[in-house]
């Protein structure tokens, strides 16, 4: 552990000097450390990132009461770190016989969440989709399918499908945007003991944007048959809103390829190839 880090720990919560400290993770924005099995401690690497932690904590306790399942609770938020304790469960990701049953649950917790004002979020510092007609997402997922194909990790007619999906855009949405997720995922879906949902994380791609994004990440997590027994509860959806999911749910599987390749975690290549075999199917 540094210095830093322990320097941190001793002057946000002494109680916790002493206790293990393990690296989870570290991406361009974030450095995230678990702290005694308990305790999660997330560092901005920049100041844009300490200033974007502290929105998400504040909206985050706007929006706990107002949904029904747990997510993180932020007893410290500033500029230079974020502390919460962590919650219960395993993340979903990986293959369950029981994610069709999950459905109705995951429904009713993205219901709730896109009916959430959206003004208020706004005003609470969460930020506009910036790519509502989809370029960049486009652009991202037509790179990953070609890392893909360089390392063989698709068929040359899979390949190609795929391309041609990639160049028909669904047009945006018409609809009002609503808070969303952003990035909901197995990964980011917690389970307890009896594979039931218990908990929602990773709060910092949130964005007043299309509903659409989340229900691909139901569409990319357990297929079809997924997203139809969470219909159940969430409601009906448009048919351009569901072509919205599924390219969506393309373009995250694409990712997982390639995030599974780069950083030697074959349960994301796992997911994004389950993923891509669905999505085939459903056309």
């Amino acid at each position: 552990m540094s210095e830093s880090i322990a320097a941190l720990i001793r002057a946000h919560r002494p109680e916790l000097v002493g206790l293990d400290v393990t690296l989870l993770g570290e991406g361009t924005d974030h450095r995230v450390y678990e702290v005694g099995g308990t305790w999660l401690l997330r560092l901005p690497r920049h100041r844009e990132a300490g200033a974007a932690l502290e929105v998400e904590a504040a909206v985050l306790r706007w929006l706990a009461p107002q949904l029904p399942l747990p997510i993180p609770a932020y007893e410290i938020a500033g500029p230079g770190l974020g502390i919460y304790r962590k919650l219960p469960g395993r993340p979903a990701i990986g293959p369950s016989e029981h994610a069709p049953t999950l459905g109705p649950r995951l429904g009713t917790f993205l219901r709730a969440l896109h009916d959430t004002d959206a003004g208020t979020a706004a005003a609470l510092g969460v930020p506009p989709d910036d790519d509502p007609g989809l370029g960049e997402w486009t652009q991202a997922a037509k790179e990953d399918l070609d890392f893909a194909a360089l390392h063989g990790m698709l068929r040359p007619d899979l390949r190609e499908f795929i391309r041609h999906r990639l160049d028909a855009v669904p047009p945006p949405s018409p609809l009002a945007p609503r808070l969303i997720h952003g990035d909901f995922a197995a990964e980011h879906v917690l389970l307890d003991a009896d594979a039931e949902p218990c908990g929602v994380i990773d709060w910092s791609d949130m964005t007043i944007g299309d509903v659409a994004q989340d229900l691909g990440g139901l569409l990319h997590w357990g297929g079809p048959e997924l997203l139809r027994s969470a219909l159940r509860t969430y409601g009906p959806i448009t048919g351009a809103t569901l072509e919205r999911a599924r390219f969506s749910a393309t373009c995250r599987a694409l990712a997982d390829l390639v995030f599974g390749h780069t950083q030697e975690r074959p349960e994301y290549v796992q997911a994004g190839l389950r993923a891509l075999g669905w999505l085939v199917l459903e056309t």
